[in-house]
């Protein structure tokens, strides 16, 4: 969404002015997008392709002394003179750039640009921070859909305490308490030490971070007395085949689990539905479309959707994946002027043929969600404790759930034992030895049957032979999906 605006922008100030120099970089100029973009841009003198904490000091060197730039690692530059330049594009260098190198974002000439525009009253800032490179994960396990960190995959975090430091610094300097964390993935080394000094601080922030799915409630917890108040799991979708097809390292019932927790500490969740995965069944996804209307009270998808095929994938780098036949998405023929051939080097989304579920499935999953959705914002299902009766703990359910009877379930005993003890997510043989190991002696077949009861009326998710139970503790302010215009002031800092 950058490039043509931006490619607009320095064509006219190379009109204007032609002894400008103008260079561009950034994720879409990682790899052979950068190079296209620069033989087929004239008016573009260089783009540093890869990270450029390093590499643009070095052209910045070599443009003061004039002198070929042929050294500076996967820069693109123009040799030779007008009317014979050739476009060069230098090895890209596999040096990353250090957390300590990583920078600390200068926003004064933006805060002056800001309070002088005349748009003021209609700008909601944030302030952009980066605390981390690269994906731990992804190092390890590479999710076969994404396409993200390019050429730059491996991990690399600040400190904890460098970097709340340097958000300290800027929530007092420009008073405001929005903060857009940039990283991939947060490093967990965090959860010791740059989310208790944010949560000790007084600070009342309002961050956004993208996690892994596969928090515990301790985690999540900490994360919202930080101050997190959107955060982004990659929870892609609750089956466990499809969630393995992707390489993405946790369940069905995980994710579940991660949406109900986040429900019970006030965290907005962002995250989509996911399908299209080669090898995926109408059986991988009945199971659980089934059960789609029961989670209606925790916070759905932003909606179903077919992968694209993006560029360092490991679908697009593997044609063993599936996706041999691909050609720039068809969006990008209504942008660029340019042959095929150049396009496919310059793109980052591609055309291919579908994969995995179609049809009446696909239909039913998208239906599903979009039902979810719209059921949501009414929607509650939350656990009470009530007075125990005769030594005998109590437990009450109040289901205000949409599409769903208006009623109190009353479990007593080792029911509502039971029901707890499924927070965590078990199987029917772990739950029976659990319940014997705190004193209940249930009869054959009773607790099996029990579970079908809960499953049917929707207190448990079944995620193959994991139940994992859906009450939630508390039920947080929810915003109506289609509010009045407030007001976007700055906020003051008070802590």
């Amino acid at each position: 969404m950058q490039n043509v605006p931006s490619l607009a922008l320095a064509g006219e100030l190379k009109r204007r002015r032609p002894g400008l120099t103008v260079v561009f970089g950034g994720s879409n100029c990682d790899g052979p997008m950068g190079h296209a973009l620069h033989r087929n841009h004239p008016f573009v003198d260089h783009v540093v392709r890869g990270e450029g904490e390093y590499a643009f000091p070095a052209l910045l060197r070599h443009l003061d002394a004039d002198t070929p730039p042929a050294d500076v690692p996967g820069l693109c530059w123009w040799e030779g003179q007008a009317g014979g330049r050739v476009s060069r594009a230098n090895t890209e260098s596999r040096r990353t750039v250090a957390p300590s190198d990583i920078p600390a974002p200068d926003y004064d000439q933006w805060q002056a640009a800001l309070d002088a525009s005349p748009v003021l009253e209609y700008v909601y800032p944030k302030l952009v921070v980066e605390g981390a490179r690269g994906c731990w994960w992804g190092e390890k396990h590479h999710c076969t859909f994404c396409g993200l960190n390019g050429s730059s995959m491996a991990f690399r975090a600040k400190s904890g305490e460098q970097l709340w430091s340097e958000i300290d610094h800027l929530v007092r300097r420009h008073r405001i308490l929005d903060v857009v964390t940039v990283d991939n993935i947060i490093d967990m080394a965090y959860f010791k030490d740059f989310l208790p000094l944010a949560a000790e601080s007084g600070w009342d922030l309002r961050m956004h971070y993208e996690v892994k799915s596969n928090l515990n409630r301790e985690q999540i917890a900490l994360l919202g007395r930080a101050g997190a108040v959107l955060i982004q799991p990659g929870i892609e979708s609750l089956s466990n085949r499809v969630l393995d097809l992707m390489d993405k390292g946790v369940s069905g019932a995980r994710n579940v689990r991660t949406l109900r927790e986040c429900e019970n500490h006030a965290l907005t969740v962002t995250w989509n539905y996911l399908y299209g995965f080669p090898g995926e069944t109408v059986e991988d996804y009945a199971p659980v479309v089934d059960q789609l209307p029961a989670l209606v009270h925790l916070q759905p998808p932003g909606g179903a959707h077919r992968i694209q095929l993006e560029r360092f994938s490991p679908n697009f780098t593997d044609p063993g994946f599936g996706f041999g036949k691909r050609r720039p998405a068809e969006m990008y023929h209504h942008v660029y002027e340019l042959p095929e051939s150049e396009l496919t080097d310059l793109v980052y989304l591609f055309t291919t043929d579908d994969a995995g579920i179609g049809g009446e499935t696909e239909s039913r999953l998208e239906r599903a969600v979009a039902a979810w959705r719209d059921g949501h914002h009414g929607s509650s299902l939350v656990l009470e404790e009530a007075e125990p009766e005769d030594g005998v703990d109590v437990l009450l359910v109040h289901d205000r759930r949409h599409g769903w009877p208006r009623r109190t379930h009353r479990l007593t005993g080792w029911q509502a034992q039971a029901l707890r003890r499924l927070e965590d997510g078990r199987t029917e043989p772990a739950l029976h030895r659990l319940l014997t190991g705190d004193g209940h002696d249930i009869p054959a077949g009773e607790l099996s049957g029990w579970i079908q009861q809960a499953e049917a009326t929707g207190l448990v998710f079944r995620d193959g032979r994991t139940y994992v139970s859906l009450p939630t503790w508390d039920v947080p302010d929810r915003i109506d999906p289609d509010p009045a215009p407030q007001s976007t002031d700055r906020q003051e800092v008070a802590g």
